[in-house]
C-alpha cells in the first residue's frame, strides 16, 4: 500500500510525507489530485488480500466481503469470550481475563483449590476470595488466597476456621 504520490497530490496533508487528494480550485487554478494506476492497483490489492486471507472467493456482485472477511479473520467470540454465569470469565482486550466463582468450604476443611472456568495461558496475578452471604451474619471463615499453592487452572485458599460456608473469588489472569 502506498499514498498517492501523483504531481497533483495535496502535500503532507495529513502529516510530514502523508499526502492526500484535493478536489483542486478552479479559481485558483489549483488542479485535484490526478489518479494514477500504481495507487489504485496498491488499493485494491490491499483489500483483495484481505479478502482472499480471509478464505472468501472475490464475487463482483458482492459488496460485503471485506466485512465478511474480517469477521471470519477476527470473531469476536474469540478476541472477547465469556461465560456469565454465576462462575464464570470475561476475557479482555489485551489479553487479561476476569474470572469469578462461587464456591462452598466443606465441613472441617481449612484449605483447598477451586478451578477456574478456563485456565489461565500464562499465571494468575491476584485473586481475591470472600466470605459469601445470602441471609445473616458472615461466616467468619478469614480466607486467603494461597498463592504459592495456586496453579493456571485453580486457585487455592486457606482458611483459619474450618467449617461449612459459601464464598466468592475473583481471580484476574492472562
Amino acid at each position: 500500500m502506498h499514498r498517492i504520490d501523483t504531481s497533483t497530490a495535496q502535500k503532507d496533508k495529513f502529516g510530514s510525507g502523508k499526502n492526500g487528494f484535493t478536489g483542486g480550485n478552479p479559481q485558483t487554478g489549483e488542479l485535484p489530485t490526478a489518479l494514477d494506476q500504481d495507487f489504485f492497483d496498491s488499493l485494491q490489492e490491499e483489500i483483495c488480500g484481505v479478502i482472499e486471507g480471509g478464505g472468501i472467493a472475490l464475487a463482483k456482485a458482492d459488496h460485503g466481503q471485506l466485512l465478511k472477511a474480517l469477521k471470519a479473520m477476527f470473531p469476536v467470540s474469540s478476541l472477547f469470550g465469556n461465560k456469565l454465569t454465576a462462575s464464570g470469565y470475561q476475557k479482555l482486550p489485551g489479553g487479561l481475563v476476569l474470572q469469578w466463582i462461587n464456591s462452598i468450604a466443606p465441613e472441617g476443611v481449612t484449605s483447598s483449590s477451586v478451578a477456574l472456568p478456563v485456565a489461565f495461558s500464562n499465571q494468575t496475578l491476584i485473586a481475591y476470595i470472600c466470605d459469601a452471604i445470602t441471609a445473616g451474619s458472615p461466616n467468619n471463615f478469614n480466607l486467603a488466597w494461597s498463592i504459592n499453592t495456586t496453579t493456571k487452572s485453580s486457585i487455592s485458599w486457606v482458611s483459619t476456621t474450618p467449617g461449612v460456608g459459601s464464598f466468592t473469588v475473583l481471580a484476574i489472569g492472562f
